[in-house]
């Protein structure tokens, strides 16, 4: 495994690593040095992993991922009892719907 001293990086990329690294750090406010650099790195670590998988894509979702979820609480039942409730009292808090829920018989 490479570290990261070296890569080599041209000389646009090596005056804009210079520059980033003079800065001081303000959060969230990014120099265009800072994306420049953020943009190659990821371009890099995206060009990497094209190659090592072929079916991989960029825009695949990160999050979510997790098999293990507990069982969801409400059911389809809830979801129609809710949807009834909405509909015949649009303006209700949550407060009231929670009320509903646990007064209703069928659930």
């Amino acid at each position: 495994m490479k570290s990261k001293t070296e890569y080599q990086l041209n000389p646009e990329m090596e005056e804009a690593a210079r520059a980033v690294k003079t800065q001081k750090k303000h959060y969230y406010d990014y120099s265009s040095e800072q994306k420049l650099l953020f943009v190659y790195y990821n371009d890099r670590k995206w060009a990497k992993r094209l190659k090592e998988d072929k079916d991989w894509s960029i825009l695949e979702k990160k999050t979510n991922n997790k098999v293990k979820r507990p069982k969801a609480q409400l059911d389809e039942r809830h979801k129609i009892h809710l949807l009834n409730f909405y509909d015949d009292n649009p303006q209700a808090r949550i407060v009231d719907v929670v009320a509903s829920l646990i007064s209703a018989p069928c659930i």
